[in-house]
Parts: structure tokens; sequence; C-alpha cells
């Protein structure tokens, strides 16, 4: 689907250039476009509303309560990151995904019984939401480790780019969707979520194939003394360690616009027109979200090439 999307963007940048880029695209591992088109699938879903969840919560508590539950979700979610790293050497990467998949289609079902119209549940929204985070650390080291496996030093680069963009695309349309609709129609919003994360399940089991076969003595290799004995190899290499916080710094910058910014313009921003369409606080970080992915989306291709 983006690789589809990517070549009608930009076909008219020059014919040959897009004659290569499919046939670049053909050259990639089947895993690899698998693993594209779900992430964009996945991506395009949890879009639709977690960008958003920092409003929910300020909504549902105040703007202290919501800053220490969206400091624990990020916490958690790094934490799993880490474990999940490990964990996918350990189990295989197909199994992590699987697993990971179907702890995130629990957490959104879960989000839609938590806000069905006779009940209304913030503290359980935030343990699905908290649930998810873990399954979302643990499918993102395993999905990275599937795509070093089958890609190579020539496709690599091809690889990570188109990967971002699809990215950067699914996250644009989810955004504007769900900037929309979120006040409103959240309830809709989830339930296509679900949607969304049992096709994401179902696709990562029977079109992605094993790439890293699990140790045969698992028990031997689960505990956190493993984990931490692993990693200490990682941090002797300190300009990787230098790069790796380098990437924390700027996320933690980047996480402001849907943690600091959302709740800023949910709390003050005046409801305003502009060309005939009404904006408040929601939609106008859908808007300003969009605008940013669009620079990316649009000037990923010129920049590749």
């Amino acid at each position: 689907m983006s690789i589809l999307i990517f070549r009608c963007l930009f076909y008219n940048l020059n014919i040959s250039f897009e004659s290569r880029i499919n046939n670049m695209w053909k050259n990639l591992h089947p895993n690899i476009r698998k693993r594209i088109q779900i992430e964009f699938l996945s991506r395009l879903g949890s879009s639709l509303i977690f960008p958003f969840m920092s409003i929910y919560l300020f909504h549902a508590y105040n703007t202290q309560i919501t800053g220490v539950l969206m400091m624990i979700n990020i916490i958690i979610s790094f934490l799993a990151g880490i474990y999940g790293g490990y964990l996918t050497d350990v189990f295989g990467r197909r199994r992590l995904l699987l697993f990971g998949e179907f702890i995130k289609l629990l957490a959104s079902i879960g989000i839609v019984c938590a806000n069905l119209p006779v009940y209304h549940f913030p503290w359980l929204t935030f343990v699905m939401m908290f649930l998810g985070n873990i399954a979302s650390g643990l499918i993102s080291p395993a999905s990275e480790a599937m795509l070093i496996d089958v890609s190579t030093e020539k496709t690599r680069a091809f690889m990570y780019a188109i990967n971002y963009w699809a990215n950067n695309l699914a996250l644009m349309v989810g955004m504007i969707i769900g900037g929309w609709l979120f006040e409103r129609h959240f309830l809709l919003l989830t339930t296509i979520l679900v949607i969304i994360n049992i096709s994401s399940l179902l696709l990562t089991k029977y079109l992605i194939t094993e790439t890293h076969e699990q140790m045969v003595n698992i028990k031997c290799h689960v505990g956190f003394q493993s984990v931490f004995h692993s990693y200490q190899i990682v941090l002797c290499d300190v300009r990787f360690v230098i790069f790796t916080l380098g990437g924390i710094l700027l996320l933690s910058v980047e996480f402001q616009r849907t943690n600091f910014i959302a709740i800023h313009l949910a709390q003050s921003f005046i409801h305003t027109k502009w060309l005939g369409i009404s904006f408040d606080g929601v939609k106008m970080l859908s808007l300003l979200t969009s605008i940013n992915t669009a620079i990316i989306v649009l000037f990923t291709a010129p920049i590749s090439r």
C-alpha cells in the first residue's frame, strides 16, 4: 500500500527514478515488504487516538496527574524496548512479534470496553494504554532485528528510507482523521483500532517467516541478570552510547508535541475559524503534526534521490 502511494506522489519527478524505486522495492526480502506494510497499517491505527491521549487524560484528571501518567508510559515503553531487544534474540523475531501484536489487540479491546456509552472508566483506559506501550516496546526491537536479518548493506539504506517515509505518512493520515473525530467519535476510532490490530496480528501470523530461531535452553536466559550482562557489551561502545543518548534527547523534545503541547492547546487554544473550518485545540494539534509529517513525506524522495 505504502509503496503504491509513494510511486503516485513522486512519479512526475523522473520516470527512470520511479522505475528504480519499483525495482528496489521488488528486490527487498518478502519479510521486509510485509513488515513495512504491516507497520504502516499499525501506525495508522495507533495514530488515530494515541497522540491525543494526553488530552483525554487531561479532561479526566488534571495537568499534574496527566504529566505523571504520561511519564510512566514513556518510561515503561523505554524499559520494555530494552527487555524486548534482548528477548527477541532468545525467543526469535516472529514469536515476539506475534506476542506483542496479541497484547496490543487485547489492549485496544480493553480501551473500547472502558469507553462504552453506558459507562466511562479513564483509569482502565490508562491501564490498557500502559499494556499497549509494553506490547509496542516488545514489537519494535523484534521488527528492527528482523529487518536487519534479511537485509544487506546494499538494500539497507533504501529499506530504512521507505520505512521511515511510510511510518510518517501513516502518522499524518491517522492524525488528520483522529484530530477531526477524537472529541465526538472516540468509540468509533477505538473500534477501528481493534479492527486494524486484528488485521496486523493475522498478517504477521500468515505472512511473516522466522529469521532467528529461539535458544534451546530458554530458562537460563530470560532473567534480568542475563539482560544486564548482554547489554554490558553494548555499553562498552562509547560512540554508540553517545549516539543513543542523542536520540533519546531528540525524542524527549519530539514527544512534547503529543504531551505538553497537546495539553497546552487543549487548555488554552481559542476556538477559531480558518477558511470556514472551525479549529479547536485537538484539531490544531492534528494540523501541526500533519504539516510536520507532510514535509517529511514530500521531501523523502528528492533527498533520497
